[in-house]
């Protein structure tokens, strides 16, 4: 958390109104760096893709381009609070990517490697993540409604107090996932023996009926 709120005050006076020159954006909105680690990705492309998919969603396809990063080694990239909706990441390498606060919306990450991710407060809804893998991945309190996680792994991940109310987990694995508090109800295809394998408590929303293949409340 103390990494994430380094990073907003940081880049706090990069306001277009009081930033020094040649800080991009217009005038009065922030304008955020966001540059990867990998030397396979150099951050002026990534920069120039993420500003046309920007142009592309703010007119309706009109102009600019979706960013398609489809196989893509992105590993350590920042996308911290990039507008990523409906961005193309099938099987790219997001390694220890930091995406925090930003938006997934309908974006395709099947397949992707988000082993070590921080998508802390992310909005991941209706995202496709199937066979994606996110061991130890940080998904607190991100919204992942009606995502697919269909065969994703999700081994040690920190749901904690993600929104996942009609996902489909379906196959996934959640040995060792942490979902205490997270809201689950209405996830499709999660299985008793999946449960079981999670950490929970009392604040855990599942889905009508369903209950953990072996019972204890994990504390």
């Amino acid at each position: 958390m103390r990494r994430i709120w380094n990073r907003l005050l940081a880049w706090m006076p990069f306001s277009a109104s009081s930033g020094p020159a040649g800080a991009s954006g217009p005038p009065g909105k922030l304008s955020l760096p966001m540059a990867p680690a990998s030397p396979d990705a150099p951050s002026h492309d990534l920069a120039q893709a993420l500003r046309a998919h920007r142009e592309w969603i703010e007119t309706g396809g009109k102009e600019g381009q979706r960013a398609e990063f489809a196989g893509k080694p992105l590993r350590m990239a920042i996308l911290f609070m990039a507008n990523l909706r409906g961005a193309g990441f099938r099987g790219a390498d997001l390694r220890k990517a930091e995406v925090q606060w930003a938006d997934l919306t309908g974006a395709d990450l099947a397949g992707a490697d988000l082993t070590g991710a921080d998508l802390f407060q992310s909005n991941l809804a209706g995202a496709r993540l199937a066979g994606a893998c996110l061991r130890e991945a940080g998904l607190l309190s991100a919204n992942a409604a009606g995502a697919d996680f269909e065969g994703a792994d999700l081994e040690g991940a920190d749901l904690r107090g993600a929104v996942l109310r009609g996902a489909r987990l379906a196959g996934a694995k959640l040995a060792r996932a942490d979902i205490r508090g997270a809201d689950l109800s209405g996830a499709q295809g999660l299985s008793p023996e999946q449960l079981a394998q999670a950490r929970r408590d009392a604040e855990t929303r599942l889905p009508a009926g369903l209950l953990p293949a072996a019972e204890g409340e994990e504390g």
